[in-house]
Order: structure tokens, then C-alpha cells, then sequence
């Protein structure tokens, strides 16, 4: 039965000791983009201290992308805040946007109440969002080969069937990395070479790519 309705978020519920009422915490994400300034040397706003996060600048410098608090929504524009466009829209949530190597498409993971977390490519002039994968299984933390034809993933957290997988963006065929076992939230190196993620035991450890399997370093 539903007991309550709010446009805030739920959290920490606790039932009295007579069990009569319910005690929860009700609250609203915020953020506030800031970057650093060396010549004064402190946190100054960036794009009007909006309430925004999950920033990712395009390699040329020139676009950012983002998302806006507390609906979720994806955006790009200019860095210094021109030309803003807004990509998704709710009851969409968006996390974790990246810009492709060639600055023309935006990889993200999106999600639905009550729905799995789906990673989508769309362009960054807008237009209609595409699948990355037909699986039903959620997929999170899209990162891009330095070449731009593959994307790499994991699942949300850590779980039995934490591995990194790797989509061909041509033929969209799926494959898991040998050697990720127990791994999420990869990060792909700009040249290619590299590759970071969490393990289950929630440590960030570095690997490289050897006759395409991921081979433990040292942190």
C-alpha cells in the first residue's frame, strides 16, 4: 500500500516502536559546479554554478556535457556555457555521460522508475537516443576505445556477474574481456593501452590490454 507521494527522494525508513508511523528522511540532490582557479588560488563557479554534475569534456576542448539535479537530465554545450542543448528529458534519469573520441556522439547510462539501467548513444546535435545492447541486464559506466568503435561497460556495482563487457559499435556484438573477472566501472586510457576499474572488493586497480585480455599491474 502506498502510504505517501513527494517530488523528493525517500530514504533511511525506520518504524516507530509501536509500529503506527513511519520515520524517513525526505531530500532533494543538489550540486554546485565550481572549478579551480590557480591565480586566486580557490573555487570559482563554472557555468553559473548550476546545479549539475558528472561532467565530460570533449578532447578538443571545446564542449562539455553534463548532468542537471535533481531531474537527471543530460546536457551539452560550450564551455564557457553557449549553445546549451538538452538531450534527455524525464521521467528519463541519466548518469555518466562520455563523449566519443570524435566529439559527435555522447554515450550514457539511462534508467526508468522501476526499469533496468540501459547505456544509449546520441548525438550531440540531439535526435533520438539509440540502444547500445538488447540485453535485459543493466549496463552502466560506458567508456570509449581510443579508436571510437567500441564501447566498453560493466554492471552496477558489485555483483556475481561483474565483468567488463565490449560492444563492436558496427556489428553491436557483445564479448567480456577475458580476465575482468569480479570487475565494474572500467576506464579506458586515451591511447588505448590502458584500462582502470573497481573490483568487487571496492579497490581501483590498472590493467593493460595484452592480445586483447586484461592483465593485472601494479597500483
Amino acid at each position: 500500500m502506498q502510504v505517501a507521494t513527494s517530488p523528493l527522494n525517500f530514504s533511511g525508513l525506520v518504524p516507530s516502536p509501536d509500529g503506527k508511523r513511519l520515520y524517513v528522511i525526505e531530500g532533494q540532490q543538489r550540486g554546485e559546479l565550481v572549478r579551480y582557479d590557480p591565480q586566486s588560488k580557490q573555487f570559482v563557479p563554472f557555468l553559473s554554478g548550476m546545479s549539475a554534475g558528472e561532467l565530460d569534456f570533449s578532447r578538443d576542448t571545446k564542449w562539455v556535457t553534463y548532468v542537471t539535479y535533481p531531474e537527471r537530465s543530460l546536457w551539452r554545450s560550450h564551455v564557457d556555457g553557449s549553445d546549451p542543448l538538452q538531450l534527455t528529458y524525464p521521467p528519463i534519469q541519466v548518469v555518466l555521460p562520455r563523449w566519443s573520441p570524435d566529439g559527435t556522439q555522447i554515450a550514457y547510462s539511462a534508467s526508468q522508475p522501476g526499469k533496468n539501467w540501459r547505456i544509449f548513444l546520441i548525438s550531440a546535435q540531439g535526435g533520438t537516443p539509440q540502444r547500445l545492447a538488447a540485453e535485459e541486464k543493466d549496463e552502466v559506466d560506458a567508456t570509449w576505445s581510443a579508436d571510437g568503435v567500441q564501447v566498453a561497460f560493466g554492471r552496477p556495482g558489485p555483483r556475481p556477474d561483474s565483468l567488463i563487457y565490449l560492444v563492436d559499435l558496427k556489428t553491436r556484438q557483445i564479448s567480456t574481456i577475458p580476465g575482468s573477472e569480479n570487475l565494474f566501472s572500467p576506464r579506458w586510457s586515451p591511447d588505448g593501452q590502458h584500462m582502470a576499474a573497481l573490483s568487487r572488493f571496492h579497490e581501483t586497480l590498472p590493467f593493460r590490454f595484452q592480445e586483447q585480455q586484461m592483465v593485472g599491474m601494479e597500483p
